[in-house]
């Protein structure tokens, strides 16, 4: 795990802290991993420090030229405050995992083959990240 110290933009940084940005597009310079801490330091449209902060932990790097330019990574992250110092990362992981789903079914209402009515579609899809969770944990 190694912590990085990173610049973001005021109103990523207010999505990052009201959890609607999960994720961060960044050129590969630091060799990013799973489990990395990145220190996001927020900055105005001057690009001068705010003073404010935050800490997410990196639960997963996409490195795909197929979907990104070269060079570029994509990092999946979770939020960590008080509350996760209990949970270790596979917990972690999985709270990410559910809330990605949640927001996708939210914001996108995904259709499949079948007819469902949205609170069955929803149950079934927080049940499938409730599943994966136990997976990880074991």
């Amino acid at each position: 795990m190694v912590e990085h110290k990173l610049k973001i933009k005021s109103e990523h940084f207010s999505a990052v802290i009201n959890k609607t940005k999960t994720a961060e597009i960044r050129y590969n310079d630091r060799n990013y991993q799973v489990d990395d801490i990145l220190i996001l330091n927020e900055i105005d449209e001057n690009g001068v420090f705010t003073g404010k902060n935050c800490e997410v932990i990196v639960t997963h790097v996409l490195d795909d030229n197929q979907y990104l330019q070269t060079g570029y990574v994509m990092l999946s992250f979770h939020m960590l405050n008080s509350d996760d110092s209990h949970k270790n990362i596979n917990e972690i992981k999985a709270q990410g995992i559910k809330e990605a789903v949640i927001n996708q079914v939210l914001q996108h209402r995904l259709m499949t083959e079948r007819e469902f009515t949205w609170q069955s579609y929803r149950y079934e899809i927080l049940s499938c990240a409730d599943r994966l969770k136990k997976t990880i944990e074991e």
